[in-house]
């Protein structure tokens, strides 16, 4: 690291690339390389061409094996290999999808839904990308959901194979990452049938195309052409037409059928075994935030770099301004700053929790972390981005500065790996069900709520005393936030227990009336855990210093969120008027603080500025 930099910033730097460091060394040195500066993209076909010979790069340098087991050849580390994918973001994001698709996607249905038989026979081919793949997962006609997939896998005991096939054109995969032009092979999801018995949603490898690059028979696939970003991915629509495959092609690590022609599986329920294999695949909203925290990082050092350069206006007679000594330019910037500090710290936590829940309440929990941090991070990005553009003016909107790509490429991580909206859908239903059965040991529905609402009340009073003597410790943030979720919880649960008891709704229609109060939620809770998790972080770290930086930057992004929201802090009582008129002075201050420094915790943000 270069000498210019207080040894509080290379520590801070270190701390921000822990763990897995060494991975991320890596990785940057692939990058560094002459190959992937400015890959050649005159035509969409040749950025494509481009793109797949940088994923060979990538994967002939081992990234890919990173988390496979070393039976295979790999170095059987998940967590390092997401780290891996995090970093890859600070170079071609079409590079990062396409890598994303064939590694973290093709090779991570075969990895995490086949048995031994396919992680023998395809696992290290599809993890050196020799065997070509892609995801077939996504439909026309149903999007997101993934239980009511069309497509048919139907099992044919008198000849022992599987027959996929699409049954109208709207019911065809589309927006496949590799499909257009690259993937040989497809990791197909439908519903698989079995003597007339559908057994819910289950993945099959089908063949696609033959050596010389060919649609195989039964098999048409047509380019979704151009894209807002990312055209170095060829994404397609792939339809299937009464296609057979050997039985030994169905990923059965959950369900499969037998040698008789039976199914079976170790889970007999089927939603269950649906969830189940869905969670398996849970790391790619991981990667998805992290690599979308990666781009917003990159975005703050162009912006925040042109700032403490760039000059305007200023008293006549004097040398004009820095940007970024304008109260205005600093508001703008550096509490985006501290908001990707924090998703940053919370990201990591869930990164390394990847694969090691023991227990179902844990792989439910991480789950529902992982939906939340990724529709955060992945909104966060795509704000800070727009916002650093618009920072540096007409230079921003010049390509050479680098926000046309970030703009255009990130966009799409809004919808990658499930839409954010639906997300936080996600993340309300299953927080709502773990407040039923917390209530379950606490009496009846209503005393329940009841008590806990008048703890929030009472609790309210320490609050305002701590705040009017000036305490803006991160204990008392943390309190504010928490009791903020706690109580839209609580309303949610009972505006949607109205619904069912009184006006006698469904609780499907129920969880529909009340969808909008359930984004309210998951945003608050989603709040709640990327402060925790921040505040968390500085616990483990040693250079005081560095704990005081970071210390100032979760104030600034704690009272950040409550400034945003302090409409409903207002209109719940909990927090006066006068408090809230104050925010925006403690928030300048912070704010302040942190200008000081800017320049120096921006570039320990993203370590690799440092090499």
């Amino acid at each position: 690291m270069k000498d210019k930099n207080p040894k509080w910033v290379c520590d801070l730097a270190k701390f921000i690339d822990r763990p897995h460091r060494d991975v991320r060394e890596r990785v940057r040195q692939i990058l560094a390389k002459k190959e992937f500066q400015n890959p050649p993209r005159d035509s969409t076909a040749e950025y494509r061409d481009s793109v797949w010979k940088l994923l060979k790069i990538i994967a002939d340098e081992g990234i890919g094996k990173i988390g496979i087991p070393e039976e295979f050849g790999g170095e059987g580390d998940k967590n390092a290999f997401l780290a891996a994918f995090e970093t890859l973001a600070e170079g071609d994001l079409s590079v990062l999808i396409k890598f994303g698709v064939q590694i973290g996607l093709f090779g991570g249905t075969i990895q995490n839904l086949g048995t031994e038989f396919h992680h023998k026979q395809y696992l290290r081919d599809a993890m050196e990308a020799k065997l070509p793949g892609c995801f077939a997962m996504t439909e026309g006609d149903h999007g997101s959901n993934v239980a009511g997939l069309e497509t048919t896998i139907t099992y044919r005991k008198e000849n022992d194979t599987f027959v996929i096939h699409t049954l109208h054109e709207n019911a065809g995969k589309d927006y496949i990452g590799n499909a257009a032009v690259h993937a040989k092979m497809a990791s197909v999801f439908g519903q698989l049938i079995v003597e007339g018995k559908s057994h819910g949603v289950h993945c099959i490898l089908v063949p696609v195309r033959d050596g010389a690059g060919n649609p195989l028979k039964g098999i048409r696939i047509e380019d979704d052409g151009d894209k807002m970003g990312l055209n170095g991915v060829d994404n397609g629509r792939l339809w299937f037409d009464n296609v057979a495959v050997p039985r030994e092609n169905l990923l059965n690590r959950f369900g499969g059928v037998n040698e008789t022609g039976e199914y079976v599986s170790d889970i007999e329920s089927e939603s269950r075994r649906f969830f189940t294999m869905l969670g398996t695949l849970v790391g790619g909203r991981v990667s998805i935030g992290s690599s979308s925290l990666t781009a917003a990082k990159r975005a703050l050092k162009i912006a925040i770099d042109h700032a403490l350069e760039r000059r305007q206006f200023g008293e006549e007679g004097k040398q004009e301004i820095l940007l970024m000594d304008y109260k205005l330019h600093q508001t703008r910037l550096i509490p985006l700053l501290a908001k990707t500090f924090a998703i940053h710290f919370a990201l990591r936590e869930l990164s390394e929790r990847y694969g090691k829940a023991e227990t179902e309440t844990e792989e439910r929990i991480f789950e529902r972390d992982a939906a939340a941090l990724k529709a955060y991070a992945t909104w966060h990005a795509n704000k800070t981005i727009q916002t650093c553009r618009e920072a540096c003016g007409g230079a921003g909107y010049i390509s050479s500065m680098g926000f046309s790509d970030l703009k255009g490429d990130i966009d799409i991580f809004t919808t990658f790996e499930g839409d954010n909206t639906v997300l936080q859908l996600l993340v309300a239903k299953e927080s709502l069900k773990d407040f039923a059965r917390q209530l379950k040991s606490a009496g009846p529905v209503t005393a329940a709520i009841e008590i806990t609402m008048s703890q929030l009340k009472r609790y309210q009073l320490s609050l305002a005393l701590l705040f009017s003597r000036g305490d803006i410790s991160t204990m008392t943030l943390m309190d504010l936030l928490k009791m903020r979720e706690q109580q839209v919880l609580i309303d949610t649960a009972k505006r949607i227990r109205h619904r069912i008891k009184k006006d006698g709704f469904t609780p499907t229609k129920a969880f529909n009336e009340e969808g909008p109060q359930l984004v309210v939620f998951a945003a608050a809770h989603t709040d709640m855990i990327v402060y925790g998790r921040f505040r968390e972080a500085l616990s483990r770290v040693n250079n005081q210093k560095v704990r005081s930086k970071l210390e100032s930057l979760l104030e600034l992004y704690g009272l950040s969120v409550i400034e945003e929201n302090k409409a409903w802090f207002l209109s719940s009582g909990l927090l006066p008027v006068w408090l809230c008129n104050s925010l925006p002075a403690m928030i300048g201050e912070k704010v302040g603080k942190v200008r000081r420094d800017v320049d120096k915790l921006v570039t320990a943000l993203n370590p690799g500025s440092l090499r």
